[in-house]
């Protein structure tokens, strides 16, 4: 129990095995919650294809890339506040603050419309914020490409997704 913790406490992948309906996911569960932290859990069983264990092409889901991709920015966005207001910049941060929250509004209601559009030019308008400040200015061009793919990306097409298996390993 005191090392499923541990792992658990570090967000490394944990592997129980044991017999059906014994509480393995249960533990898991219960630890990560106590935790705080994020928990995925992946069933093995007869029936497991490499599918499940790898991954594999999916057609592209707009809707998944664009949550994908805010869900990452927000984050992101978390970090550079952190930095502008421990740089002694705390009214830009400040500012910076109120306007990403804003644009957070903003993006939750065009979810509700579905307007995936307006969502990628939210995103971006949240990458040319930080820009602005001369923060991470690497990571705001990296992340302008996404958003760029984003914008390009066509229906029909397909795309590798990644199994919760390989996520958790990267």
């Amino acid at each position: 129990m005191e090392l499923l913790t541990g792992c658990v406490g570090q967000e490394w992948p944990v592997v129980i095995t044991g017999p059906s309906q014994a509480g393995k996911t249960a533990i898991v569960h219960l630890l990560a919650q106590l935790l705080g932290v994020k928990v995925e859990t992946l069933s093995l069983n007869t029936s497991t294809d490499t599918m499940e264990l790898l991954g594999g092409f999916e057609q592209a889901d707009m809707d998944r890339s664009v949550g994908d991709l805010w869900g990452k920015v927000v984050v992101w966005v978390s970090g550079v506040t952190e930095e502008l207001l421990g740089a002694d910049r705390v009214e830009e941060g400040l500012l910076f603050m109120q306007r990403f929250l804003q644009l957070e509004q903003q993006f939750k209601e065009r979810s509700l419309k579905r307007r995936r559009k307006d969502q990628v030019k939210i995103i971006s308008e949240v990458v040319l914020s930080v820009r602005a400040t001369n923060i991470r200015v690497v990571e705001c061009e990296q992340l302008l490409v996404e958003v760029g793919r984003l914008e390009d990306s066509k229906q029909g097409t397909f795309e590798w997704v990644d199994s919760v298996l390989v996520g958790a390993m990267t």
